[in-house]
């Protein structure tokens, strides 16, 4: 051995790469155990938040059904309110449940507003962990400016 050698191998250097050699394989499993966890929690949080999903889109389609149901008979009794043939007492009575149908149909579409709100909530998280999502921002962006157009034409 040449003189060079022997300075390289000395017991420090020993030491040193030893404990080099240790702090390696102590940290390489912590740190795939590490990813392996934070897939499988990543995993379980997609889980949990198509759960969500598919429990708001169920919620949505009863509340537009309520608020069909509403706005259909709000109809039926204002017309009824105005027909000669029922007597004032009857008719004051079917305008009065008018007006009743017609505040439930406000209520409901204060209710389809929260739940949307928190629909387009869970489909932004999902996108943000799934990754891939410039498709479908363009279709919630069209759906978001669809669902304000019907807001304004429902005011008119």
């Amino acid at each position: 051995m040449t003189e060079e050698s022997k300075d390289i191998l000395t017991p420090g250097t020993i030491a040193l790469l030893a404990a080099l050699i240790g702090a390696i394989a102590a940290i390489i499993p912590q740190i795939i155990m590490h990813f392996l966890d934070r897939n499988k929690s990543k995993r379980q949080e997609i889980r949990n938040i198509i759960g969500e999903e598919r429990r708001l889109a169920f919620l949505l389609e009863e509340y537009y059904k309520e608020l069909v149901m509403y706005k259909t008979h709000k109809q039926y009794w204002y017309k009824v309110s105005i027909l000669p043939e029922f007597d004032e007492k009857d008719r004051d009575e079917a305008h009065k449940t008018h007006l009743e149908k017609n505040q439930k149909s406000f209520e409901t579409m204060d209710k389809i507003r929260v739940a949307t709100a928190d629909y387009f909530k869970t489909i932004t998280l999902f996108l943000r962990l799934n990754g891939d999502n410039s498709k479908i921002e363009k279709i919630l962006e069209e759906i978001k400016c669809s669902n304000q157009e019907k807001q304004v034409n429902t005011m008119k």
